[in-house]
């Protein structure tokens, strides 16, 4: 998923066009506000939103999103498999109960999966928004990632976005 995440990036850094498209940010916000909020409830912690408006340009939320994955690499290690079984509190299951009448439970692995779904779902939209707007999108496949021997993610740096 990081891999996939910092190709994305690259992607958008590059384009000729304004990468700071109202619409592309507001994507690329809404993918990574989710991988961030799920990772505070995972770790116990009140979920915080953080708004679009507070990132003043495309760098700061690059910065803010690439650190989802420093994060998300310091609480793995600490987490127990059996974690994996325990039932998730959502901050909005109220919402939820008026959008599909009840809640069920999901466990913390069930919301791991969908973090991973829920980012590549609209990974593949903030591709076809940068075609749209002149850009070349990435291939992020997970197979393409397997066929080429599973590389490091390489995130551009502040100064190229």
């Amino acid at each position: 998923m990081e891999w996939a995440d910092a190709r994305v990036w690259k992607a958008v850094t590059a384009m000729e066009t304004d990468p700071a498209d109202p619409v592309l940010m507001e994507r690329l916000h809404h993918v990574h506000v989710v991988q961030h909020v799920y990772l505070q409830i995972w770790q116990g912690q009140p979920h915080d939103v953080r708004e679009l408006s507070t990132f003043g340009t495309l760098a700061d939320l690059h910065a803010w999103a690439r650190g989802y994955y420093a994060d998300l690499r310091r609480f793995l290690p600490g987490m127990d498999p059996a974690r994996l079984e325990h039932p998730v509190t959502f901050p909005w299951a109220d919402d939820l109960v008026k959008w599909f009448g009840e809640v069920r439970t999901a466990t913390v692995g069930e919301t791991i999966q969908q973090v991973a779904i829920h980012t590549a779902h609209h990974r593949g939209q903030l591709t076809m928004l940068m075609r749209q707007l002149g850009g070349t999108p990435p291939t992020v496949d997970f197979i393409a990632w397997v066929w080429m021997g599973k590389p490091a993610p390489t995130w551009s740096t502040s100064a190229d976005v």
